[in-house]
């Protein structure tokens, strides 16, 4: 049970984190610049973004470590800021694993941003019987995503028939358990997971009370975190074997499922 222990861990002191980092930020420009600002970025905030902002919030860590912009649009922005002291060319040296944690939340912002622009040109359709249910799959980074939502909050997974249940990374599972979606409750344990390239990876297994695909709505699913923060949303099958019959149509990039 180490490994779930670790993920509640994770929940509470990511929480007490955020709390803090509202008061760093405000304390930043009494801060010198000899002196370490420590600066933990909310997904919960990154994702309200636009993709320029996020753009910004990215190269941030790089600037604070004193990175030369070639842009003139991020270099005339950082220049406002009297820390701002550019002396760089690379920094990937200087990055603390915090540095890198922040990167890696943007970079899943990034994603989950241009997969909600995706998706907006591109509704679900649901077929007029109500029997089944027809969601236009997107291709990008050569791989096929949905949109899913999970206790109330969309989110876009890859379709992964080969992958034994859903699977989060730790940045989704934080983000859901701060909007009050995820408690102690919903762990259940740990479980060796499969995906379809055949890699073992272990999890922490919870329970998702709620999983709509569509205009289905499934309950009680199966699903594991995977302690890495890069890990990808994997739509596998706790609950795709809660379907009669799925269909894959390439052709049109679309996924129909019937009950």
């Amino acid at each position: 049970m180490k490994l779930t222990r670790r993920l509640f861990l994770f929940l509470v002191l990511g929480t007490i984190l955020s709390c803090n980092n509202s008061k760093n930020d405000s304390n930043a420009n009494n801060n010198s610049q000899a002196q370490e600002i420590l600066i933990t970025y909310d997904f919960e905030e990154l994702i309200d973004l636009n993709l320029e902002n996020l753009r910004i919030k990215r190269n941030e860590v790089y600037a604070r470590r004193g990175r030369k912009f070639k842009s003139k649009d991020l270099k005339d922005y950082f220049n406002q800021f009297d820390w701002y002291e550019p002396r760089y060319d690379n920094v990937q040296s200087f990055l603390t694993s915090l540095d890198r944690e922040n990167i890696r939340k943007v970079k899943k912002a990034e994603n989950m941003v241009k997969s909600k622009a995706i998706y907006s040109n591109n509704p679900i359709e649901t077929a007029p019987n109500g029997e089944k249910t027809t969601i236009k799959m997107q291709k990008f980074g050569g791989v096929y995503h949905i949109p899913v939502v999970i206790n109330g909050t969309e989110m876009f997974f890859i379709f992964d028939t080969g992958a034994s249940s859903i699977s989060i990374s730790n940045t989704e599972a934080y983000f859901l358990y701060k909007q009050g979606k995820l408690t102690k409750d919903d762990i259940v344990g740990e479980q060796d997971f499969i995906d379809a390239n055949g890699d073992i990876s272990t999890g922490t297994v919870i329970n998702l009370r709620e999983v709509k695909l569509g205009n289905y709505t499934i309950r009680n699913v199966e699903a594991s975190v995977v302690d890495n923060l890069e890990a990808p949303l994997l739509l596998g099958q706790s609950a795709l074997n809660r379907f009669g019959k799925i269909e894959v149509d390439y052709q049109d990039e679309s996924l129909t499922l019937e009950k």
